[in-house]
């Protein structure tokens, strides 16, 4: 009889990989091993199908042995959602991430910005010592290192930019800054996901596939899990008030392996990484203006949630062309309503009136930091939204409040730019 286990000890790691469905010689060394909320592993199951064979006896009807089917699979894995944790060297470009992997796996692909000195300039028009890994369309969180406020003191304030200027070194930024930026403040760089539909439509090209382990005790085999040939579909929680934001994985796989009779071993991994969370509601800011304006307008958040718009899809086969890739023949995508419904207070029939006018609007939902400098932050970007659906009049404690639905739609205000879909992705979860 097997020995009790707790339910308290979790590792977690992936692997991407090189050839579908191919695990790698050495799990603790290649696998990235990572801090985790939870791992939900019941979907992980192989189908078994009834043997359809007609009896002699009535009684005997559907009793024989059932048929091994396919061992497509899925898993469910929430994560912690922060920033880089790290500060990067002036003039380097960030390093990706775990997590930023992980969103770009999601999305499709992304862009990671370099860090640079700022000269000088206005709150929209930033110039810098030099532009190198600078392109229309990316990120850079701006850091008030000269003259800042207490509001500014340690935070960064991440803005999309949409023009940049060679000769002059000077970026144009979609959303003005909070404050005038003067030599000596920072562009810290940023990674920043985007849709790359040419990816997402075919994962086994690449291939773009991830393979996850999973073990649930300190020792012994039977709490194994390897999960192979996966992509996620991804979804935000978290958000409310005092909450904790995390990230969540809807895994969908090829194949599995499970415990001893399937071969598995304890790996032993050394290194984990993940940071901490930050509390919503503290220190995060929500800007909402128009689109096309650069006008910096802030807002008291009251409850927010947010719907991708996207998820991954199986392409079916009768084949097994790819071993171990069961019924698969690659991964696509079903596009969707990217939708962020959000509710303010105070109640403002300008929303009404926009609505009514027709106006587009741009949004930014992002944790600056604590005040600690870079490494924290993350910042959930729309660049161009519509209402669609009439504000609505809810309660906010004892006070009046609206809650409004967006549709995210494709930007097109960037200029001189070469990256078409990172310069009109509905949106971005970019890191800092």
């Amino acid at each position: 009889m097997a020995a009790q286990k707790t339910i308290h000890e979790n590792w977690l790691g992936f692997f991407a990989e090189t050839t579908v469905c191919t695990a790698p010689a050495d799990w603790a060394a290649s696998g990235t091993w990572i801090e985790h909320l939870t791992c939900d592993t019941s979907g992980i199951k192989q189908v078994l199908t009834t043997d359809p064979v007609a009896a002699r006896r009535a009684f005997n009807q559907g009793t024989r042995k059932a048929i091994k089917g396919l061992r497509n699979c899925t898993m469910a894995v929430t994560l912690p959602l922060h920033g880089t944790g790290v500060t990067t060297a002036d003039v380097t470009q960030v390093a990706q991430t775990y997590l930023g992997t992980l969103l770009t796996h999601c999305m499709g692909n992304v862009h990671r910005s370099t860090r640079h000195a700022v000269a000088g300039g206005d709150a929209v028009d930033v110039e810098l010592a030099a532009v190198t890994g600078i392109i229309p369309g990316c990120w850079l969180a701006f850091l008030d290192t000269t003259s800042p406020t207490d509001a500014n003191e340690g935070k960064l304030h991440p803005r999309r930019v949409l023009e940049v200027d060679g000769v002059g070194m000077v970026v144009t930024l979609s959303e003005a800054l909070p404050f005038t930026p003067a030599a000596g403040d920072i562009a810290h760089p940023c990674i920043a996901p985007y849709l790359d539909s040419s990816v997402l439509v075919d994962a086994f090209n690449g291939p773009k596939t991830l393979m996850w382990y999973v073990r649930k005790s300190k020792t012994g085999t039977d709490l194994l899990w390897q999960v192979e040939g996966s992509v996620a579909t991804m979804k935000l929680d978290g958000l409310g008030r005092g909450a904790l934001p995390s990230l969540g994985l809807e895994i969908m796989a090829c194949n599995f392996k499970h415990g001893t009779e399937d071969g598995l071993t304890n790996p032993a991994p050394t290194t984990f990484v993940g940071n901490a969370q930050l509390s919503m509601g503290l220190d995060v800011l929500l800007n909402i203006g128009e689109y096309g304006d650069d006008t910096l307008v802030t807002h008291d958040l009251v409850n927010v949630s947010f719907d991708p718009g996207f998820t991954r899809t199986r392409v079916e086969t009768v084949t097994e062309r790819t071993n171990r890739a069961e019924g698969t023949g690659t991964y696509s995508f079903a596009p969707g309503d990217t939708k962020i419904s959000i509710t303010l207070t105070p109640y403002d029939n300008a929303w009404y009136t926009g609505l009514e006018t027709g106006k587009e609007y741009r949004i930014s939902l992002y944790q600056p930091g604590d005040g600690s400098g870079a490494g924290k932050g993350w910042c959930l970007h729309l660049a161009r939204a519509q209402l669609i659906s009439t504000p609505a009049r809810v309660d906010a404690n004892e006070n009046h409040a609206v809650t409004l639905e967006f549709k995210a739609m494709e930007a097109e205000d960037c200029v001189g730019g070469s990256n078409e879909d990172l310069e009109r992705t509905r949106f971005t979860l970019c890191l800092f």
